[in-house]
């Protein structure tokens, strides 16, 4: 039997439930609207009481980590879930979590899913993962005051977003600014305190590659904070040259041992 967890706001609705038993056969028979189908699948479900549910199928897990699972980890779904609820509990936007479903097969963890609400207005959402791409420098100095202040929110309750890139942020221009939601957060880590200095230096240094645009985040995150703005710039763009040299590394490595591997 899977373990299917369901928020309390929904426990009472059987469409949700219903869909909620049946995951792996829905996938399966391709209902629903496909999304997103690469690493993890992403599907649009319309219940018959009309209400929309997103679910992520997450990509199987491989030995280790259905070990770990198993045993002492929190799965990418079940973690999601969590961080939604902490996030809406300090006020940040994000799709509310349904549920999150987890499947094991001969005791380990074999596949779960994550349910949640649509955003809503992503028809307006500026790309920002574009502008990032296009070192729109320009474009984005207009949006460098609510993402700032947004990660600032976060550092200060503790929350320290696994992949805080742009592309992460849904940003919705409004009548009164811009609204911004907080996605894929399955890799993030609550610290059940503020982020120290160097915690969220490390945390700004994926925002963007784009070293102007970086700088630019970093020095207005430094002055909303009372920092110094050259060297929180420089600490910043050293971390990103940092994480990219490991990043290469990590590569270089992966490709040596996939060759090894292929002509032993």
């Amino acid at each position: 039997m899977p373990e299917i967890v369901i928020n309390k706001k929904y426990q009472d609705n059987k469409d949700v439930c219903e869909l909620m038993s049946r995951l792996p056969s829905a996938f399966a028979n391709g209902e629903g609207e496909l999304l997103y189908d690469k690493r993890n699948k992403l599907r649009r479900f319309t219940l018959a009481n009309g209400m929309i549910v997103i679910v992520k199928q997450y990509k199987r897990p491989n030995l280790f980590q259905k070990i770990c699972y198993s045993s002492f980890w929190k799965n990418k779904a079940k973690k999601s879930f969590l961080f939604a609820n902490f996030l809406l509990g300090i006020n940040v936007d994000t799709p509310y979590p349904i549920a999150y479903v987890t499947y094991k097969k001969y005791g380990f963890v074999s596949k779960y899913y994550l349910a949640t609400t649509e955003v809503q207005g992503t028809e307006s959402h500026i790309p920002m993962r574009e502008m990032n791409a296009n070192n729109d420098t320009k474009g984005m100095q207009e949006l460098t005051t609510p993402i700032v202040q947004l990660l600032i929110h976060l550092h200060e309750n503790g929350f320290l977003h696994g992949d805080s890139n742009l592309s992460n942020f849904i940003c919705r221009k409004t009548e009164n600014g811009y609204d911004l939601s907080v996605i894929d957060i399955n890799r993030s880590r609550i610290l059940r305190r503020p982020a120290t200095y160097q915690e969220s230096i490390r945390n700004l240094r994926r925002t963007s590659h784009i070293h102007s645009i970086l700088t630019m985040l970093a020095r207005l995150y430094a002055k909303h904070r009372g920092w110094d703005e050259d060297k929180v710039a420089d600490d910043v763009i050293c971390e990103l040259k940092r994480f990219e040299r490991q990043k290469a590394r990590s590569k270089q490595l992966k490709k040596m041992l996939t060759f090894s591997f292929l002509h032993s």
